[in-house]
């Protein structure tokens, strides 16, 4: 993941009218606007209030009677759904235990490395699950906000075919396994003795 140094940038108004600024990274993240005018030309007390521009991936909301700007981080929700296809075999199956991982498209793209993961035990009671809150983008070498690409893999599962992704972020993925099958012909042949033309009945 790319990073920089998170810059703030305050500015305070006076009836709506710009007043002061004031910009730069800070650990401390405050910052006093001093000697600022109290009344008007005419008089009149100003009503000051503060605003932040907009900050690439956080929602910003100010608190005008203590002049406190909070910044959330923006995140994702990543649903995924676990899909089992018998590919027609009608039986009993165990499931096997599996593990999902959510992919961010830049540093954490691999299941060796991902950005998370989750694992299904065998026969779980439900095959749905959500990635909550993930960070909806980063800051790459240059400072600029940019917004992760999500998406969902899965390791290989024994007796199934490599699973099939399908989905988004916004409508959730789906994680569909189908079982492998085979197909078994079975010809029975009757060597009957002479004058028995009507071979029993039989399951095979």
């Amino acid at each position: 993941m790319g990073s920089a140094s998170r810059r703030g940038r305050g500015e305070v108004s006076a009836d709506g009218e710009s007043a002061a600024t004031a910009s730069g990274a800070t650990a401390t993240y405050s910052y006093a606007f001093n000697d600022l005018a109290k009344y008007d030309p005419a008089g009149n007390l100003y009503t000051y209030a503060v605003k932040e521009p907009t900050v690439g991936g956080f929602t910003s909301a100010v608190t005008a009677a203590t002049y406190d700007i909070v910044n959330t981080l923006n995140s994702v929700n990543v649903k995924i759904t676990k899909n089992w296809n018998n590919n027609g075999y009608t039986g009993t199956l165990t499931r096997p235990p599996v593990t999902v991982y959510l992919l961010n498209g830049v540093d954490k793209n691999t299941i060796a490395n991902p950005a998370d993961s989750h694992t299904f035990p065998s026969d779980a009671s439900s095959y749905e699950y959500t990635f909550a809150n993930q960070p909806a983008g980063y800051f790459d070498g240059t400072g600029t906000y940019r917004l992760y690409t999500y998406t969902v893999a899965e390791g290989a599962v024994n007796g199934y075919t490599a699973s099939a992704v399908t989905g988004s972020v916004a409508a959730g993925f789906a994680v569909t396994n189908t079982l492998q099958t085979v197909t078994v012909t079975v010809d029975k042949n009757w060597v009957l003795a002479r004058g028995i033309t009507d071979a029993p009945q039989l399951e095979v």
